[in-house]
C-alpha cells in the first residue's frame, strides 16, 4: 500500500539515530554542522572602533564653530588608544580599525578635510558631521556571552570568521556518516568506455556523490553492480554490516529483476515502507539495517533518483546531524500547470531571477528519463495529488537542488 510523502518523512525520521559529535579544527570545519553555540568571549567590537580614515576630534568643538584643528598624533589599528590633547583645537589622525582616542567622539573623514602641514580644515557643513561619526561603538554588535552562531548551523565562511573572532580554534561538529551508494544496471556503461548505440552511460552515481558532497557529506563510496541477486548481495552485505548509510538504486520494481527488497531482508534489514504516492519515485523503499543504519532504495531512473535524494535523503542526513530546522521554501507558480492526479507530482522549475526567488517557472521534462533538461532548473515544486490543475499564482512547496 502506498503512503503519502509526509508519512514517509515521519517514518524515516522516527527511525533515524542522531549522529554523535566530534572536535574539528577551525580550518577544516567548512560545510560541517555545528554542535555547540559560538558565544562572544568579549564585547564585539571590544572597543570603540574607528570605521574610516580621518581625524578624531571633539564634536562639541565643531558644534561651537571651530573648523581648524592641529594634528597631534597618529593612531593606527593595533595600537593602544591614545588620548586627545586638552588643547581646544587638537585632533588625532586615525586609521580604519584603530581604537578611538580617549576624549574624542567624532571622526571627520579625509574627504571632508583639507590639510596643510599639521593643520586641517573641515570643509563640509556641520550637518554632514555628527557625534560618533564613523565610529563602531563597543558592544554595539554583541555583548560578551551572547550566542552569535547557534548549534545546528551549517558552517560557512562568514560563520567561521565569527568563530575566529571569538577565539575558537576547535569546534564541535556532527560526525560525518559513512555512505555507500550501490548502483545497479547491466545495461549502463562507464562514462569513458566504448558503447553501442543502444546503450546508456552511467551517471546516477556521479550525481549522487556530487549532491552529497555539496550538502556537506563527503565520506561517500560507490559500487556499481550487475542486475543479479548475487552481485547485489555482495555489494550490500559489507555496507549493511558496517552500519553505513546505504543508497541503492534500481532493483525495487515488481519485475523479475526486482531483487533488492529480498536481498535486504536476507541481510536483516527491516523494511519500514515500500512505495510512496508520488511521481517520480513511486517505488521508493526505506529500511533500517541490523545496526540501526538507514537504507534508502530508490528507483533506477536517474531523474527519480535525483529528486528523491533531495526530497528525502539529504534532509534525513541533516536531521540525523541535528541541523537546525530549515523552513520549507514557498514559491508562486509563474504559469498554470496540469498533471495526472492521485499522486503528488514533483515538477522541476526554474526560479525567475527577477523575483528574488519568489516565482517558479514550470519546466516539465520530456519524460521521467529526461535528466539533461534538469540543467536549466533550480529545484522542484510539489503539486498535491488532490487536484489535477493549478492556476498561475498558486503557492506551492519548493525544494532547491544543492
Amino acid at each position: 500500500m502506498l503512503i503519502i510523502p509526509d508519512e514517509a518523512d515521519r517514518l524515516i525520521h522516527q527511525n533515524l539515530h542522531r549522529l554523535p559529535s566530534e572536535p574539528c579544527e577551525l580550518a577544516e570545519a567548512h560545510g560541517r554542522i555545528l554542535r555547540e553555540d559560538i558565544t562572544a568571549d568579549r564585547d564585539l567590537p571590544p572597543f570603540d572602533r574607528v570605521a574610516m580614515d580621518g581625524y578624531a576630534l571633539r564634536f562639541q568643538e565643531l558644534a561651537g564653530g571651530r573648523r581648524i584643528f592641529t594634528v597631534a598624533a597618529l593612531q593606527r589599528a593595533g595600537m593602544p588608544p591614545g588620548s586627545i590633547p586638552k588643547a581646544v583645537d587638537s585632533c588625532i589622525e586615525v586609521k580604519t580599525g584603530s581604537a578611538m582616542p580617549l576624549g574624542a567622539n567624532c571622526v571627520a573623514p579625509y574627504e571632508e578635510t583639507e590639510r596643510t602641514g599639521d593643520r586641517i580644515t573641515i570643509i563640509c557643513e556641520l550637518a554632514e558631521l555628527r557625534k560618533v561619526q564613523a565610529l563602531h561603538l563597543k558592544g554595539s554588535d554583541f555583548k560578551r556571552g551572547a550566542a552569535i552562531v547557534r548549534s545546528g548551523t551549517t558552517l560557512v565562511s562568514r560563520k567561521l570568521a565569527v568563530a575566529a573572532c571569538c577565539g575558537k580554534t576547535v569546534l564541535r561538529v556532527s560526525e560525518r556518516p559513512r555512505i555507500t551508494i550501490v548502483v545497479t544496471g547491466a545495461g549502463l556503461v562507464d562514462p569513458g568506455a566504448a558503447l553501442e548505440p543502444w546503450q546508456m552511460r552511467r551517471n546516477i552515481d556521479i550525481s549522487l556523490q556530487a549532491s552529497l558532497r555539496a550538502a556537506g557529506f563527503s565520506q561517500v563510496g560507490c559500487i556499481s553492480v550487475d542486475d543479479t541477486r548475487a552481485g547485489l548481495a555482495g555489494a550490500l552485505c559489507p555496507a549493511v554490516e558496517r552500519g553505513d548509510w546505504v543508497i541503492a538504486t534500481g532493483g525495487i520494481s515488481g519485475g523479475d529483476l526486482g531483487f533488492l527488497p529480498g536481498v535486504l531482508s536476507d541481510l536483516g534489514v527491516k523494511i519500514v515502507f515500500h512505495g510512496v504516492a508520488q511521481r517520480p519515485g513511486k517505488q521508493m523503499l526505506f529500511g533500517v539495517g541490523p545496526r540501526k543504519s538507514p537504507i534508502f532504495a530508490l528507483p533506477g531512473n536517474s531523474t527519480a533518483v535525483f529528486i528523491c535524494m533531495h526530497r528525502y535523503v539529504i534532509p534525513s542526513l541533516y536531521v540525523a546531524s541535528k541541523a537546525r530546522s530549515i523552513g520549507l521554501a514557498k514559491v508562486e507558480l509563474a504559469g498554470a500547470v496540469t498533471f495526472e492526479p492521485e499522486l503528488d507530482y514533483f515538477l522541476p522549475v526554474k526560479l525567475d531571477p527577477r523575483s528574488a526567488g519568489r516565482i517558479a517557472i514550470p519546466a516539465p521534462l520530456n519524460s521521467s528519463g529526461d535528466f539533461t533538461h534538469l540543467i536549466g532548473t533550480d529545484g522542484f515544486v510539489v503539486l498535491p495529488a488532490e487536484t489535477d490543475a493549478l492556476p498561475a499564482g498558486t503557492t506551492v512547496d519548493f525544494w532547491h537542488w544543492v
